[in-house]
């Protein structure tokens, strides 16, 4: 999966689970999922800064993976 897949993916949950509120700009939109997400995870006891933590980890890999080659 390339970097672009992964944000094509993103792209369409965005587009599907977010398309009912019209006239909000895309900032929006992924500040609301990233809120969700919080609340999810407050919800379930999940650790939302560890996830963060490692999602930053995983960003900066697949990035510099991709500059390389």
């Amino acid at each position: 999966m390339t970097n672009q897949d992964r944000a094509d993916r993103v792209r369409r949950a965005i587009q599907t689970e977010y398309a009912n509120f019209p006239g909000r700009t895309v900032e929006e939109d992924i500040t609301d999922i990233l809120t969700d997400i919080r609340h999810l995870c407050d919800l379930t006891g999940w650790d939302f800064g560890g996830c963060l933590a490692m999602a930053e980890d995983h960003y900066e890999a697949e990035r510099d993976e991709e500059a390389a080659s």
